[in-house]
């Protein structure tokens, strides 16, 4: 039940790239996330895989990995993971969310790309994203509800998206 009132929130508040005002984000947007490809029946991973593919990312970290990122990784052998030095890292697991939290927060640098799985699963996880995407080092989130990216970008004014997928 938490899920779906957090699916009808998310639903009322978020927009499509028209609602768009960042011609970075609008790029991603339209040229990623709305491409027709379907990498992966879920729609999170799916939004990740067109990400990396996008960004051209060949190295990541996963933090707290999940049984479904191991799975979708091992049978991709374009995309490596390494434990550290990522420019891109992959979170499941919502005790790892706020960024201080994270062994990885020293490579947190310009131009570092986050994806956080999930990130309304129950209430622990939202109150850990809202951290996330209030912590200063944070310029550029897109919610997507099944899953979030967040871009360090320092060349970039702090927005938040939030992206029907």
């Amino acid at each position: 039940m938490y899920q779906f009132l957090q699916f009808c929130q998310f639903l009322y508040k978020s927009s499509n790239e028209h609602g768009v005002h960042s011609p970075f984000v609008f790029t991603y947007v339209t040229k990623c996330l709305y491409s027709k490809s379907k990498l992966h029946n879920d729609k999170g991973v799916n939004a990740l895989l067109k990400s990396l593919e996008y960004f051209s990312i060949k190295t990541v970290s996963i933090i707290e990995e999940g049984q479904q990122f191991k799975e979708t990784f091992e049978g991709n052998t374009d995309i490596k993971t390494t434990a550290k030095n990522a420019s891109f890292l992959i979170i499941d697991h919502p005790k790892n969310l706020p960024l201080d939290s994270i062994s990885y927060k020293n490579d947190l640098t310009n131009g570092t790309m986050m994806y956080i799985h999930s990130p309304y699963t129950n209430k622990a996880k939202k109150e850990s994203w809202e951290i996330v995407k209030n912590d200063s080092r944070v310029t550029v989130t897109v919610d997507m509800f099944y899953g979030a990216m967040v871009f360090f970008r320092k060349e970039q004014v702090k927005e938040h998206f939030k992206i029907r997928i």
